[in-house]
C-alpha cells in the first residue's frame, strides 16, 4: 500500500532463520528508498488474476500480488 506521499504504508521484510525471532516478518511504516522507488512500486503493483477450483470444485477468481525481492546492501566507510 502506497500512501498520498509516496512512501510505502507497510513494508514487510522477510527475517533469516538465524535471527530466532519469534516472528518472520519485520514490518516497517513509511518507507521511501531515495533510488529505485519508482521501480519498486511499479513491481509491487503487478499483479495477476488466478483461476482455480475450491476443495469443493467450485471455480474461483483469485487475486494474487506479487513479491518483490531487493538487495540491501552497506557502503563501505572510506
Amino acid at each position: 500500500m502506497v500512501t498520498p506521499d509516496g512512501r510505502l504504508s507497510d513494508l514487510r521484510l522477510r527475517l533469516p532463520d538465524g535471527l530466532r525471532s519469534p516472528t518472520r516478518e519485520l514490518v516497517l511504516e513509511g518507507v521511501c528508498f531515495v533510488y529505485g522507488q519508482e521501480a519498486i512500486l511499479q513491481g509491487l503493483s503487478a499483479s495477476w488474476i488466478m483461476t482455480g477450483p475450491t476443495k469443493r470444485g467450485k471455480l474461483v477468481r483469485k487475486q494474487e500480488e506479487s513479491e518483490v525481492r531487493y538487495r540491501l546492501v552497506r557502503d563501505r566507510k572510506r
